[in-house]
This record gives structure tokens, C-alpha cells and sequence, in this order.
């Protein structure tokens, strides 16, 4: 692992993100960027041109300031630190850097159900999520661990996932973790393929890779997965955002979407065409 970016916007749902992002760091000797992304400056239009100027460079400096200081906070910790100030769109900002600086995955932290992942829900993150080529790793407040030592994989086991499983076990390499395919089946839930077919490919697929497999029957998907994944310490889930229906996707979106909002586990989101 080489490179992770921290993107923050200096709140308290952020520390959380930085802590484990620093824990990461140390564990696997990568390097830490910190994005913070300002918007433009909204003045008065009667302010005269060079009152403008100096508004819009004083605050510049402030942040470039924080984020100096947030720098060499983590340096101090044996770290190896850098940081991007950027304007505009978050979005974007994360985009440009993933592409300039080839990182492993992106970290935000979240507080509660709002927070600066607010600024990713809706369209925002589904432009991040699909333009992206690495995972992202959200953060909540009240994690309750910065070690991840098990990540946990919500499949519905009935569509071939091995592209999917290809990153997890991927990330899963890079972390040292290791890997728990969840899967939730209700009474409404299609059953297509035989379960036991399914695990047999995945076996096939990836035969030098190790894992467990928890099989939890339950009409609420959600709740399920959000009780597993909170049981166990050092935890990270894992859930797939798709532009595809139901039929084609791992897990239906708005679950996915509902359970960043209420998790305390730390989650990855991953993305497929």
C-alpha cells in the first residue's frame, strides 16, 4: 500500500477518518494526503475589486494553515504527510487527486447520518463512486475500532460476483485483513442459483485466497447485516453502489445508501459498470 487520501473538512466527524486513516498508515508504511476542498468566495458585488482579492487570499491562507498544521500533527506520529488545497467541487477535488497520485483508496469520516458525507449523497456521490477507480472507505464518528482486521462482504449470492470479490480480496491483501461473505436471505428474495454452485465458483475463482462464509436468514436485509458487522471488533463492510437494476446489482442501492447512514462500522464502497 502506498498512498491513502484523507479528504476533511476539519469537523469532529472527520478526526475519526484521520485516526484511522494514520492506524493504516503506520500498519502498512503508506503515506497520507489530506484533501480539503473550499468553496468559492460569496461576496457583496458593491465590494469594491481589491477588497475581493484580499477576502478571497486571506482565506486561502487560513485553510493552507490548517492544513500545514493537520500535516505536521501526523508527521509528528511517524507519518509521512503532504496536503491539497483545492477550490470547488469535493467531487472533483477527489477525482483529480485519485488520478494525479495513482492512491490506494479514499477515507472521509462521517458524523451521524449527516456530516461531510452529506456533501456525497445524491448526485455528488454517484459521481465520485463511478468516477473513481479505487474504493472508499467512510468513516463514522462513532467507530468504535481504527484497526480493521476483518472486512465483511453483504452478497446476495445468487449473481456472479468474482470481479467484486477480486477488489475485496484485493483491499483485504493490503489491509492483512481477513475476508467474511455475508449472505441475507429473506422469504422475499429470489432464489435463482443454487447457493452451493456459487460458493463452488468462487472457490475455483480464487483458490489461493481464504475465507468464511455467514449464512443469516431475516425479512430485514438492513438490520441484519448492521447487527453482524457491529458484533465483531476491527471490523470493516463492505457494499457495492451499481448504475444496474435489482437483477444485475449485489445489493439493492438504497440499501446501500441507508446503511452508510446508520452504520458505526467503518464501510467501503466499491463501484461497477
Amino acid at each position: 500500500m502506498k498512498k491513502i487520501i484523507l479528504a476533511t473538512d476539519f469537523s469532529k466527524g472527520a478526526s475519526k477518518a484521520e485516526e484511522m486513516a494514520i492506524s493504516i498508515a503506520k500498519k502498512h508504511i503508506s503515506e497520507i494526503i489530506i484533501l480539503y476542498c473550499s468553496s468559492p468566495t460569496y461576496v457583496d458585488p458593491n465590494m469594491p475589486g481589491g477588497m475581493v482579492i484580499n477576502l478571497g487570499i486571506e482565506r486561502e491562507k487560513q485553510f493552507d494553515d490548517k492544513l500545514a498544521a493537520k500535516a505536521r500533527s501526523i508527521q509528528e506520529q511517524g507519518v509521512r504527510t503532504t496536503y491539497k488545497l483545492g477550490t470547488g467541487s469535493v467531487a472533483e477535488g477527489i477525482k483529480s487527486l485519485v488520478e494525479k497520485e495513482g492512491a490506494d483508496f479514499v477515507i472521509m469520516g462521517k458524523t451521524g447520518a449527516t456530516g461531510f458525507l452529506d456533501k456525497l449523497i445524491g448526485s455528488t456521490a454517484e459521481y465520485v463512486i463511478n468516477n473513481i477507480k479505487i474504493p472508499l472507505l467512510v468513516v463514522p464518528e462513532l467507530a468504535k475500532s481504527i484497526t480493521i482486521d476483518k472486512i465483511q462482504y453483504a452478497t446476495e449470492l445468487e449473481y456472479d460476483e468474482k470481479e467484486i470479490l477480486g477488489e475485496v480480496f484485493g483491499i483485504a491483501k493490503k489491509l492483512k485483513a481477513e475476508v467474511n461473505l455475508v449472505n441475507v436471505s429473506s422469504d422475499k428474495q429470489l432464489d435463482l442459483i443454487d447457493n452451493s454452485k456459487l460458493i463452488e465458483d468462487m472457490k475455483k475463482a480464487f483458490p489461493n485466497e481464504k475465507f468464511n462464509i455467514t449464512s443469516v436468514r431475516s425479512n430485514n436485509v438492513e438490520k441484519a447485516i448492521l447487527e453482524l458487522s457491529e458484533t465483531h471488533e476491527n471490523t470493516a463492510l463492505v457494499v457495492a453502489s451499481h448504475h444496474r437494476g435489482f437483477l444485475d446489482g449485489i445489493l439493492k442501492p438504497s440499501v446501500s445508501e441507508s446503511l452508510i447512514a446508520k452504520t458505526t462500522v467503518p464501510t467501503f464502497v466499491y463501484h461497477f459498470e
